[in-house]
């Protein structure tokens, strides 16, 4: 359990797996969401200040909610975002 900013007492779950490391959060109350403070509260807590992290909106067809007000931090281990975009030759 985690005390955050603005959805208040919630529900932690961090593990590492698949390549990825990930947090997923949802607040107690059923009817909050976490919000762009309370997730950059979560990144920091998990994260160090100059690691990326991630919110991932995938493919309708693979999308999966099992609860409603859990939102999710992903971080590829041993990768940052700016490999996968970089041009060749920079």
């Amino acid at each position: 359990m985690i005390k955050l900013p603005d959805c208040g007492t919630s529900s932690v779950i961090w593990d590492c797996m698949n390549g990825y490391e990930h947090v997923s959060v949802s607040p107690k109350k059923r009817c909050n969401i976490p919000t762009w403070n309370d997730m950059c509260v979560l990144k920091d807590v998990f994260f160090g200040e100059e690691e990326e992290a991630y919110q991932i909106h995938p493919k309708k067809s693979q999308y999966v909610n099992h609860v409603e007000n859990c939102l999710h931090l992903w971080k590829p281990i041993g990768h940052e975002i700016d490999e996968l975009v970089k041009k060749e030759g920079e």
